[in-house]
């Protein structure tokens, strides 16, 4: 199997990653700075570019199996970077007959199944103070998922650390 990996040099990416390959996976991972990539394999194929550039997007896709999103915001993105880069994300696997992606939000995106406790209830409300945009983004991108008739996962991490 073959992983389109998005977000592949932050810290979950790079755990990702490094996991992915070490299970025999092949990967082909879009990475705005491929000098960032600390990991090298003959299983590993980088594509230079970037999540907000649908021609870099669909290079990324091209010829895998499954999608698997853990980009997310840092200090100046964009105020939609997730839900744009996976509208162009759904783009690209719509065009390559990929049906399956496992993207990663935050912890604050509610979900309408949730029963959420007080600490959850509180970080929401940290987030809406702190960071809005982030928040209102991580919202969209899961509508983006919802609304694209692929098979979809969201994984919620409230807190990742090493």
């Amino acid at each position: 199997m073959k992983i389109a990996l998005f977000g592949g040099t932050g810290g979950t990416g790079k755990e990702f990653l490094k996991k992915a390959l070490e299970e025999g996976y092949q990967v082909k991972m879009l990475a705005r700075t491929p000098s960032k990539v600390e990991t090298t394999s003959p299983q590993l194929e980088i594509v230079e570019g970037d999540v907000l550039n649908a021609e870099d997007v669909h290079r990324t896709v091209e010829g895998t199996d499954i999608v698997v999103s853990l980009f997310g915001h840092v200090k100046g993105s964009p105020k939609w970077l997730q839900s744009d880069g996976t509208h162009n994300i759904i783009s690209a696997m719509k065009d390559q007959d990929i049906n399956k992606i496992i993207s990663l939000s935050g912890g604050g995106l509610p979900f309408e199944q949730d029963q959420p406790k007080f600490p959850d209830k509180l970080i929401r409300f940290i987030m809406k103070v702190a960071v809005p945009k982030v928040l209102n983004d991580a919202v969209r991108h899961a509508e983006v998922l919802e609304e694209s008739g692929l098979e979809w996962v969201i994984v919620r991490g409230p807190r990742l650390t090493d």
